[in-house]
This record gives structure tokens, C-alpha cells and sequence, in this order.
């Protein structure tokens, strides 16, 4: 069954994509490669990518399949997750574009959420949590940017990898923020400041890809890769796919490059983030 924690129907651009049943797609190592880097954005090549996951991963859900192929065009992405500081610099500007848009202070977490919210809080170098799917969405589109889809999460993520992780084949707790090392779901009991370097970050050179935060795409949920992969939609869906797990995460499995969440309001967002990408 599908890991299913918040979210948030979509007229469609439609790319070019072929559902297949098999990874015969050749070289996403050679393809997925930084060709530039600035302002804190990692430049992605143009690529036809394979995203979900073989039958026979371990720790695979049903909903991560049929592999799918899908053709992108070069984007940017934030090397990390946007931060606390980040948002708040923006903020007045975000509910002036988006008055009815959310964000969850940190004083304001409810208590039966686990975890403290981000925003309003010391941890300015933090991933921005309690942020509404809307709130991130408006965030992104000042900087002339947008949420990304699925498949460039997926893309972005694995940094050229078709192991189950990006870093290889099996778990490895150096590169991710989680509760594994503690094994109870949020026993670790926060977030941790992003980094630009070091074991958190790709070959792409994107950080926090797997771990410290979910994070927000556009694509609409449904049990199976195919059409919506990488649509970019005018509205945004009630059942909004998350990627990556988080700090409250003590399975391994949750880690690997084809998981895909959904999330729900009513649990909370203290693990839930966001970054932007800016296509063309």
C-alpha cells in the first residue's frame, strides 16, 4: 500500500511521456548532470529520464509504478529546501499576492502535531514547515519560479542514480536527517539547518534531497506514474503527492528516490517543506 501522511485538480501543459514496463532507458547518470550553478540554483540538463521503481525493490509500494519514461526540458532548482529566513523576507509579499494562503507559526503548532513549525521560530536556517501547498506555491512564484512536478522531484532527486537510494543500493543514515538512529517515528524531534555541501547532498549537488523534509510537487495523486507525471497544473489538486520523507521517518525504505507520499492536513506539517524550480 502507498505511505500515505497533507495535501492539496489540474488543467494540464501536457510533456512528452511512454509508460514502459521495463528500464532499458540508458545512461540518466551521463544525462542528469549540473551544467551551472547560480544563485543558489542548481542548473539541470535537459533529459529523458526513467521515474518509479522495478517490481522487485525492496520496500517498493504498488503506487510507484510502471516505470515510466518522461522527457524534460532543462530547469533550475534550489539547492536546498527554502528556508525560514527565506520565507519571512518574503512574507508580506506572499500574502499580498495570496491573501487567503497559510502558514503555521511555531507558536501556533497544535499539540497534537509532532514537532514544533518552523516559521516564527530561532531555526532560521531551517526548512520553512506548516507552509500550505498554496502559501509555497505563491512563494515560488515571486522569485518567478514554481512548485516542481513529480518527475522533476524524482529527476533532481536521484542526481543520475537508478539505485533504490541516490547515494547506492542500500541505506546509509550519514546522508539523510530522520528518526532512524532513535527507530520511533519523530523521536528525533526536529528539523535540521540545510547545508550546500557535504553527505546530504548529490552528485547534482542538490541537498536534502532524502530526508530533513517532504516536499511539496504539483502533481496530483493517483496509484500509478503515467500522464500526470510531469503535468503542470492551473490548479492545484486536493490530493497533492509529497517526496522525499522527512526528519520524523524511521524506516528506511521511506528514503529511497521512488517514494511517493501523500499527505494529509489533520497530521500535520512539521515535516512537510518545499523548494522551487524556474523552467526554460
Amino acid at each position: 500500500m502507498p505511505f500515505r501522511e497533507q495535501v492539496f485538480s489540474s488543467a494540464s501543459t501536457l510533456v512528452l511521456f511512454v509508460s514502459i514496463t521495463g528500464c532499458g532507458a540508458a545512461t540518466p547518470r551521463e544525462e542528469a548532470r549540473v551544467v551551472g550553478v547560480e544563485e543558489g540554483l542548481v542548473e539541470v540538463a535537459a533529459q529523458t529520464v526513467v521515474i518509479g521503481s522495478p517490481e522487485g525493490e525492496v520496500g517498493r509500494d504498488e503506487d510507484e509504478g510502471p516505470l515510466t519514461e518522461v522527457v524534460l526540458s532543462r530547469f533550475f532548482v534550489d539547492r536546498t529546501p527554502v528556508t525560514v529566513a527565506q520565507l519571512e523576507a518574503r512574507w508580506s509579499e506572499v500574502i499580498a499576492s495570496e491573501p487567503n494562503v497559510r502558514v503555521v507559526r511555531e507558536d501556533e503548532t497544535p499539540a497534537e502535531w509532532v514537532g514544533r513549525c518552523n516559521v516564527g521560530s530561532a531555526r532560521r536556517d531551517h526548512p520553512a514547515t506548516c507552509v500550505s501547498i498554496e502559501a509555497a506555491r505563491a512563494f515560488c512564484s515571486l522569485r518567478g519560479m514554481d512548485l516542481p512536478t513529480e518527475a522533476e522531484r524524482e529527476a533532481f532527486a536521484r542526481g543520475g542514480e537508478r539505485a533504490p537510494h541516490w547515494w547506492g543500493e542500500t541505506f546509509d543514515e550519514t546522508h539523510v536527517v530522520s528518526s532512524i538512529a532513535c527507530g520511533a517515528r519523530g523521536c528525533r524531534g526536529s528539523t535540521e539547518a540545510v547545508v550546500t555541501s557535504g553527505p546530504r547532498c548529490n552528485a547534482l549537488g542538490v541537498c536534502d534531497v532524502a530526508g530533513n523534509v517532504w516536499e511539496w510537487t504539483l502533481t496530483e495523486y493517483v496509484p500509478a506514474h503515467g500522464l500526470g507525471s510531469n503535468v503542470v497544473p492551473e490548479t492545484l489538486s486536493s490530493q497533492t503527492v509529497i517526496r522525499g520523507a522527512s526528519w520524523l521517518d524511521h524506516e528506511p525504505r521511506l528514503f529511497r528516490s521512488a517514494m511517493r507520499g501523500l499527505a494529509y492536513p489533520d497530521h500535520g506539517l512539521t515535516h512537510i517543506g518545499f523548494r522551487c524550480v524556474r523552467r526554460g
